[in-house]
């Protein structure tokens, strides 16, 4: 079962780094473990933050991972004292379901797919822009 960690991920320029902060871990099955980038943002009201929570399917033949991650937009009101105010929030839920009876070897390929999609430079254009290709 692997540790949690901070994670440091690439911002939208592609160069800096932005780390995501271990908050919590889960404390088993259905307790979310969260991150939350902290460095640049005001307040903890406008951080964006990240959960992942696993748990056995309905029929208990495999097993979901479910991650949320919820990304506030907000400009600073200097009318009210440089506070920040959150004008909306980003919601994005992913998740995964695989049976048990794949072998390990096709689950690292499927893990690999995905993941290098979402990473992938395409994929942050189509979410940046919120239209499929054409």
């Amino acid at each position: 079962m692997p540790q949690i960690s901070n994670i440091t991920v690439k911002k939208g320029d592609g160069v800096t780094d932005l780390v995501l902060v271990a908050v919590q871990p889960s404390a088993g099955d259905g307790v979310a473990a969260r991150w939350r980038a902290e460095a640049g943002f005001p307040s903890a009201a406008v951080m964006p933050n990240i959960t992942l929570s696993a748990r056995p399917n309905g029929a208990k033949t495999g097993r979901r991972v479910d991650i949320r991650v919820s990304y506030p937009h907000y400009y600073v009101d200097a009318a009210k004292g440089n506070l920040p105010v959150v004008m909306a929030t980003e919601p994005v839920t992913i998740s995964w379901a695989r049976p048990d009876l794949v072998p390990t070897s096709n689950a690292k390929e499927s893990a690999a797919l995905v993941c290098n999609f979402l990473a992938s430079q395409t994929l942050r254009d189509i979410i940046t822009s919120m239209y499929a290709p054409t």
